[in-house]
Formats: structure tokens, sequence, C-alpha cells
């Protein structure tokens, strides 16, 4: 009887590391948010593999819940900025601004950078002037 409150007490000491370990900015944080030692923290981490894959795993949701949230803000940022270029009450000058980002963004993502600036600097020519911009001059 006295064995199980005792394993009992061990999962519960892990369940609260793992908790804490998820959302601490480190091991130390963790540890002492779990009220364990760091060497107990550290010796779950290095002997326990199911302590690991369950921390692993939480890790995972936790960065894919991020990433879904980020892709909602980033769906909303290509909303507002199309919104901005159709706009013709605004600027033009605002309007190219707003194409230029959009093309270099949309370059990023698709892995195009170079390439996109190359075209939005010829399409645009001197009409970076007006905005406040310049050429950009080779390093050589």
């Amino acid at each position: 009887m006295a064995s199980n409150k005792v394993v009992k007490a061990e999962e519960i000491r892990k369940e609260n590391a793992l908790q804490a370990l998820i959302v601490a900015n480190n091991v130390s944080e963790a540890a002492e948010t779990a009220g364990i030692s760091r060497k107990t923290l550290y010796t779950y981490l290095n002997t326990d593999s199911d302590f690991l894959l369950a921390y692993r795993d939480a890790k995972r949701e936790q960065l894919r819940a991020v990433s879904e949230r980020m892709s909602e803000g980033a769906t909303q940022a290509t909303e507002y900025i199309l919104s901005l270029i159709s706009n013709e009450d605004a600027p033009p000058a605002i309007r190219l601004q707003a194409s230029v980002k959009l093309l270099e963004l949309y370059g990023k993502f698709r892995g195009y950078e170079g390439q996109i600036n190359a075209a939005v600097l010829s399409a645009t020519g001197n009409g970076l002037s007006f905005m406040g911009l310049s050429e950009p001059t080779s390093p050589l």
C-alpha cells in the first residue's frame, strides 16, 4: 500500500515537471516551478523514455498550435494588404508600397526572394523615389 503512494507521488511529480517544461523558458525555471531539482528533471529527460516522449509530443502540439495561429494572422495580414492595393482612395504611394511588400513576402514564402526583388525593382523603376526609397547600390 505504501509503495502505491510512492509511485503515485512520483507520477504527480513527473506530470508537474512535464507541465512546467512546456511553459518554462528553460530547465532551471521548469524545475523550480515543479518543485524539483534540475538534476531530477534532467534525470527524467535522460532516463525515462515515456517522460521524454510525452514532452516531445506536448512540444510538438504546442508548435502546431502556434503555427496555426501564425497562419491565421498571415491570412488576415494578406487580406489587409490586398485591401490596401485595391483601395482606389488610398494614395498611390501606399498602394505601391503594399504591392511591393506583398510581392516580397510572397517571394520569401515561395523561395524566390532574389528574383522577386529584382522584378519589383525593374517594374517600379523610378517609382521608388517618390516613396523615399532609392535604387540599391552594388557593393562592388
